[in-house]
C-alpha cells in the first residue's frame, strides 16, 4: 500500500539478546560479543506502523580463529662443524582465542627432512651436538597449534660457512675449528 517500512533487528548470542535496534550488522570483534563455538541469529521485523512481520535467520556457528605466524630466530646463525643449533621462537604466535598454542617443529637439512632433533625448550627444536656440517643448510619450520587447527609456518635458515683457503707455499696458517679432526695444536703449515 505504498507505506514506509521500519526495519529493526534483535541480534541472538547463545539464545541471550545482546544487540536490538536499527542496524542490520553484529560486529562480534567491535562490541567483544561472541566467541568461537558460539551460536549467533537475528530477527529481523519490518513494520509500516500497522502491521508488522517478523523473521528469524538460520544459525550460525563462530569459528575457530587460527593463531598467526610465529618469528624465528637460530642460535648460532653460522654454525660450524658439529655445533648444537636451536630454533627459538622469539616472536610467539597470538590467537585471538585466547586458545593455548604449541608449535611443532619440523628440520630439514640441504632440502632433506632431518628426524633426529632433540629438545631444548620445545619439542624437536634442537639438532644435537656433533650432526651439523659448516657446509650444510639447515632449515627450522615452525608451526603454530591452537587444538582445533594449524596457523601458517614460518621457516629460518642457517648461513653456510663454506671457508676456501689459498696458500701461497710460504709460511701460511690455518687454525681449525676445535672439532676437526687435527693435531693438538690444531694448526696445518703450508
Amino acid at each position: 500500500d505504498g507505506d514506509s517500512l521500519t526495519m529493526t533487528y534483535a541480534w541472538f548470542v547463545d539464545g541471550q539478546l545482546v544487540q536490538s535496534g536499527s542496524s542490520s550488522t553484529l560486529n562480534g570483534s567491535q562490541n567483544n560479543t561472541f566467541d568461537k563455538h558460539q551460536t549467533i541469529y537475528v530477527t529481523a521485523t519490518a513494520s509500516d506502523g500497522l502491521d508488522t512481520h517478523s523473521l528469524t535467520s538460520g544459525n550460525i556457528i563462530v569459528n575457530n580463529s587460527l593463531p598467526t605466524a610465529p618469528g624465528l630466530s637460530l642460535n648460532p646463525t653460522a654454525p660450524t662443524t658439529g655445533d648444537a643449533i636451536e630454533c627459538i621462537v622469539s616472536t610467539p604466535s597470538q590467537d585471538l582465542d585466547g586458545d593455548p598454542l604449541s608449535y611443532l617443529i619440523d628440520w630439514d637439512v640441504d632440502g632433506a627432512p632431518y628426524f633426529g632433533a632433540g629438545t631444548t625448550t620445545i619439542t624437536g627444536d634442537t639438532i644435537p651436538l656433533g650432526v651439523s656440517q659448516s657446509s650444510e643448510t639447515w632449515t627450522c619450520t615452525a608451526t603454530p597449534d591452537d587444538t582445533e587447527g594449524l596457523g601458517p609456518s614460518t621457516s629460518i635458515s642457517t648461513t653456510p660457512c663454506n671457508a676456501i683457503l689459498s696458500f701461497n707455499g710460504g709460511s701460511d696458517r690455518v687454525t681449525l675449528d676445535p672439532l676437526t679432526s687435527m693435531p693438538n695444536d690444531k694448526t696445518m703449515e703450508a
